[in-house]
């Protein structure tokens, strides 16, 4: 009775180390599959609005610039054209 109960501690505690690799290997995966379609659908997103712009420019139509980066850059510049405050240390 006492060697069966030394071989099945002995086999659970070899197989916790087999399944943390083995939870461990999933998560990878699992992280590895989701990065993977992330980069997926942001190509695809990019792929799509590139063919909705060589569309508009075949047609000869002009090409909306909604949120991109003329009005980020826009909105600098106003922000830089605000009133400016200079101080001059030691006068």
């Amino acid at each position: 009775m006492v060697h069966s109960n030394y071989f099945s501690t002995l086999s659970s505690s070899l197989l916790k180390p087999r399944l943390f690799l083995q939870l461990r290997r999933q998560t990878r995966l699992r992280r590895e599959f989701l990065y993977n379609k992330s980069l997926e659908q942001k190509e695809k997103q990019i792929w799509e609005r590139k063919q909705r712009v060589k569309d508009l420019l075949a047609k000869g139509k002009e090409v909306p610039r909604g949120q991109g980066t003329g009005e980020r850059e826009q909105r600098m510049d106003e922000a830089k054209e605000g009133k400016l405050y200079y101080t001059l240390s030691g006068v």
